[in-house]
């Protein structure tokens, strides 16, 4: 709920009326533990594509290091607007590029498909031909093209927390290794008394 006020300025002078101000509803809370681990996250994260075919290999390397450069300005742009990050559209290309050459798609996604392609490959200097030049995706498929994005942003969150988990289970492993090769080793031996 947004609510209007009047208040003086005070750098106006005295007893002159300043215009309205909105006041923005909360957003989201700023988390420097959360900021650290996205950034950390958007450089280091895995990255996520369609499995199967082997066709994942084949993803153009100028793509890949794209990605990296994009998680980081998607990042910048979420925490300037207050909103959660997701995936890039270079994450969709690279998600999409092994999916197509697996199996057809169908209109919608030939459509997101050749969007991106036209979006990425065109900001970054390569030539994309007239006639799979797609510039606009009507409402439908803009929300297609965002569920998808939303879903690699999660399945990267994921996988970060399940590495994380693994790796907090190793070292933990480990200490309790160590714990025990430097305990002193008992020794029973019995005794008679007799």
């Amino acid at each position: 709920m947004t609510k209007k006020e009047s208040t003086p300025d005070i750098f106006s002078t005295a007893g002159q009326e300043v215009e309205e101000v909105e006041k923005e509803a909360p957003g989201k809370r700023f988390n420097l533990d959360r900021s650290i681990e996205d950034l950390v996250g958007a450089i280091c994260d895995s990255i996520i594509v369609y499995p199967g075919g082997g066709w994942e290999n084949d993803i153009p390397k100028w793509l890949l290091d794209q990605i990296k450069l994009d998680r980081l300005v998607e990042l910048m742009l979420a925490n300037k607007d207050k909103r959660e990050p997701t995936g890039t559209d270079s994450e969709a290309l690279a998600y999409l590029f092994p999916a197509c050459l697996s199996f057809p798609f169908d209109h919608d996604w030939t459509q997101i498909y050749l969007y991106l392609g036209a979006k990425v490959c065109g900001a970054y200097g390569r030539v994309v031909p007239e006639d799979i030049n797609v510039q606009t995706l009507d409402q439908y498929v803009m929300n297609k093209l965002n569920g998808l994005k939303r879903w690699i942003y999660e399945k990267r969150c994921q996988h970060r927390g399940q590495k994380a988990k693994d790796i907090r289970k190793e070292r933990l492993a480990q200490e309790k290794e160590e714990e025990l090769k430097k305990a002193p080793e008992v020794v029973q031996h019995t005794f008679k008394l007799d």
